[in-house]
């Protein structure tokens, strides 16, 4: 691998042409850079918002906050299927007990948060990226 960004090492078998991310650093893979955007939208969620119950984005949100992502947009990544995948992997938690929110101005449930380990991946991919040292 090169540090060189005008040399971008193409597999053979590869779709031409390659998918490359129009944000630097951003991994190539639309799923993992979807991924990573619905970590980011969620740690900003929870630190925009007050009240514990409120900390987190329900799959409407989230949906309509991936529709202009690259990874969606382009190569056609499922927001919903990234979701349940770090569901599992216990990267992002989901609190389907609904209560009224005060932000939003109506009855919300299965909300969805950040957990310790999705902030420790993003943060890590984010430093691996070199956007933070």
């Amino acid at each position: 691998m090169t540090d060189d960004p005008s040399r971008i090492p193409v597999e053979l078998d590869a779709p031409w042409p390659p998918r490359i991310s129009p944000y630097h650093g951003e991994p190539t893979d639309a799923n993992t850079a979807t991924a990573l955007h619905i970590l980011r939208l969620l740690n900003r969620a929870e630190e925009e918002f007050e009240e514990e119950r409120e900390q987190g984005l329900e799959i409407t949100e989230i949906m309509f906050e991936c529709r202009e992502f690259w990874g969606v947009r382009e190569a056609g990544s499922e927001p919903e299927l990234m979701l349940r995948l770090m569901l599992q992997h216990k990267m992002v938690s989901q609190d389907d007990s609904e209560h009224f929110s005060w932000v939003r101005q109506r009855s919300v449930s299965d909300l969805y948060h950040i957990t310790d380990l999705g902030k420790s991946y993003l943060e890590a991919k984010i430093i691996r990226s070199g956007r933070i040292s």
